[in-house]
């Protein structure tokens, strides 16, 4: 876990730029973050509430003392999170955060939670009105959280998505290639485990992207020889797509 204090660059495939200044995020934080963004459709409004029982049992997450941490938590992550959004083909870039602010109460209450999820004058809509990804809520549900969820959000930014190398999705999933050596390993044993990694991170890949077309999201994918992923979407029409 690190906290970034100074801005960090996150990885960005394509033109733009992300800074991100914060906690490190977690799936997590994505899940309930995109839950939040559904209500703010569903009711219309930037403002939502919920109990955090009904929340986390829409997350799917058990019932428990330790939802209602996890959910508190994750708020505290969301808010404290602070973004600068550079995008290359505008030439514009707009600061922003990840929700505006929340109001909680004590686990045992059944009052409700409140969440502002973005100011409606916020630059950052207009700045990317008409580009946008709508990721399936419903197909998140039923992926396991890790890179299968990540791949999901990564790919529902392109109808048709582009081939690219896993070393390159792999950074952006926050994965390394790189093996440590200390200089106790032999050239020959060095080579060996980097093989071994690269293996280990391309399976990991080919199960993600199973999951992927078992929820429905890909009707196929591919990864070539050379360690090029291509992936087909389903049809559209049978998806269910939420923002």
């Amino acid at each position: 876990m690190f906290r970034a204090t100074a801005p960090l660059v996150v990885p960005v495939i394509g033109g733009g730029e992300v800074r991100y200044t914060g906690e490190e995020l977690r799936q997590d934080d994505e899940s309930v973050w995109i839950e939040l963004v559904h209500m703010a459709k569903e009711s219309r409004s930037p403002i939502v509430t919920f109990t955090p029982t009904n929340l986390t049992r829409s997350l799917q997450w058990t019932d428990s003392g330790k939802s209602y941490a996890r959910l508190l938590t994750t708020l505290r992550r969301l808010h404290s999170a602070s973004l600068e959004v550079y995008s290359a083909r505008l030439g514009r870039g707009v600061s922003t955060g990840l929700i505006v602010d929340y109001a909680f109460s004590d686990k045992g209450d059944g009052k409700p939670w409140s969440v502002t999820v973005f100011r409606p004058e916020s630059e950052l809509l207009f700045l990317f009105d008409k580009l946008y990804s709508r990721v399936n809520r419903d197909a998140r549900r039923a992926l396991p959280e890790g890179l299968a969820t990540w791949l999901l959000g990564f790919l529902s930014s392109h109808r048709e998505p582009f081939a690219h190398k896993i070393e390159t999705l792999a950074i952006g999933a926050g994965l390394t290639l790189d093996v440590p050596n200390n200089g106790e390993l032999s050239e020959a044993e060095f080579t060996a485990k980097r093989k071994a990694r690269a293996r280990e991170v391309k399976r990991m890949f080919k199960n993600a992207l199973n999951e992927l077309e078992r929820v429905g999201f890909l009707a196929g994918f591919q990864i070539t020889p050379g360690g090029v992923v291509k992936v087909v979407r389903a049809n559209e029409n049978r998806e269910e797509r939420n923002p």
